[in-house]
């Protein structure tokens, strides 16, 4: 029925059996008869939750893009190592392999194969670097399954470096973030303690300090010379500079010098103000909000790395104008962006727009977003202007929440994503888009739940 060999069919039987594990199930092969599923009836609704989150994982896309993170991790490899590591035939693997090539050319590497050896990416350690940090960026990445591929030694020393580095930045990243970048540097120092280093051109080489926190002392100890301390650190800052953050102290903005982002952020809040008839130029958070996330939309930019915005046909939809305008300003201005990075602009300023309005505070509400600072500040920004209004007490990610439910005692709890609180503390817990335009637990409406 799926247009496969019967030995395709056998290997993908091994990986669904293992899958499915988790909950409880089990695949049972009865010789002459056929395969059974076996599974208890209260378990059935976790097989549907997980045949709905590997569903996006079943494409050809997502094989190659997954492939291609193999073969980076990896460095060499085989056709049977391949064929094992997805369960798919020699042959099949074949087929895939001219689409992992023209994925990876995008990052100037190539698959060579070497006789008796195998397959080997080629490429410098700057292509290389990119090439994993995009594809661990992409939506469709598993970063559990990658995870299983790296040598994760000194899990904890990893887990340090990113906590010393956010002090040092004075931001907080998202979750996700936080694992593709714990992930990142899990290989990044194999490749760095086996003398690989990376080669930075001249003009990425302007900063004045690097805000690495640990893991500058960690270069500066173990690098061979001067050199390759200096082009290690420009690589990693621009990375960090990168990765998608849910808080900032107002510090990590003004006590850098981002002329360009500042100089774009005032002359895009000066046109969209006169088209709405508003002042946006006074709000020094909005300023402040859009230059930190326009500093990192340019650096991605430059790198040629799309971000993902789960909200971003929602925000063509729902803030259209406001979408429509800060499209065609940026691009007037010389600056094409992508969809993602200007529904996210789109984001901040209907935030700001929303804040110049009157407030009032009643309730008090924590709010849990692990989605990034845009997501925060526009969920923020509506929870204060919605009648008779909330008293916030933070934004915090999951990580962060039991720690805070200590030292405060909220209303309620909002949520962006799914989250359970069972034997944590007896709060109510709401789970809502950032839009507010629905909650998703039951059918409550925002006015049902005022206090």
């Amino acid at each position: 029925m799926v247009d496969v060999s019967g030995r395709t069919v056998r290997y993908d039987l091994d990986s669904i059996d293992e899958k499915i594990r988790s909950t409880g199930a089990r695949l049972k092969r009865m010789p002459g008869k056929g395969v059974m599923l076996r599974v208890v009836e209260e378990k059935r609704p976790l097989l549907y939750e997980l045949a709905e989150d590997r569903h996006a994982n079943a494409d050809k896309d997502t094989q190659v893009l997954m492939m291609g993170l193999y073969a980076v991790i990896k460095g060499s490899f085989t056709i049977q190592q391949l064929a094992d590591e997805f369960y798919l035939s020699r042959s099949s693997i074949q087929k895939y392999l001219p689409d992992v090539d023209e994925w990876l050319d995008h990052f100037d590497l190539q698959v060579m194969k070497q006789a008796w050896k195998g397959l080997q990416v080629i490429g410098t350690e700057r292509s290389l670097r990119f090439a994993l940090y995009q594809m661990l960026c992409e939506k469709q990445a598993d970063l559990e399954r990658v995870r299983t591929w790296l040598k994760v030694d000194d899990e904890e020393v990893v887990e340090s470096w990113l906590v010393s580095c956010q002090k040092d930045r004075g931001i907080h990243y998202s979750e996700a973030s936080l694992k593709m970048l714990f992930l990142f540097l899990c290989w990044w120092r194999e490749q760095f303690e086996s003398g690989r280093y990376v080669f930075i051109p001249k003009e990425h080489r302007h900063k004045n300090r690097y805000h690495l926190g640990d893991v500058k002392g960690f270069i500066e100890e173990n690098a061979e010379d001067s050199r390759a301390k200096i082009h290690e650190c420009a690589f990693l800052d621009d990375l960090f500079d990168q990765a998608k953050v849910v808080s900032y102290q107002k510090e990590a903005v003004n006590g850098r010098t981002y002329k360009r982002e500042i100089q774009f952020c005032k002359q895009l809040l000066a046109q969209v103000s006169t088209v709405l008839q508003v002042d946006l130029q006074a709000d020094e958070k909005l300023l402040n909000d859009l230059t930190y996330h326009v500093k990192a939309a340019f650096n991605r930019m430059a790198q040629g790395v799309e971000i993902d915005n789960p909200y971003t046909e929602e925000i063509k939809v729902r803030y259209r104008a406001i979408y429509e305008m800060v499209f065609q300003m940026t691009n007037d201005m010389g600056y094409r962006l992508f969809a993602a990075e200007v529904a996210f602009i789109t984001m901040h300023i209907s935030a700001a727009f929303e804040r110049s309005r009157s407030r009032k505070f009643l309730p008090t509400v924590l709010v849990v977003c692990s989605s990034g600072l845009a997501t925060s500040s526009i969920l923020t920004t509506k929870l204060e202007h919605i009648e008779p209004g909330f008293h916030l007490i933070n934004v915090v990610n999951t990580t962060d929440l039991e720690r805070v439910l200590e030292d405060s005692e909220p209303d309620f709890v909002l949520t962006t994503q799914e989250l359970s609180l069972k034997q944590m503390h007896p709060i109510k817990l709401f789970r809502v888009s950032p839009l507010l335009s629905m909650m998703t637990n039951g059918s409550f409406s925002m006015k049902r739940i005022r206090l």
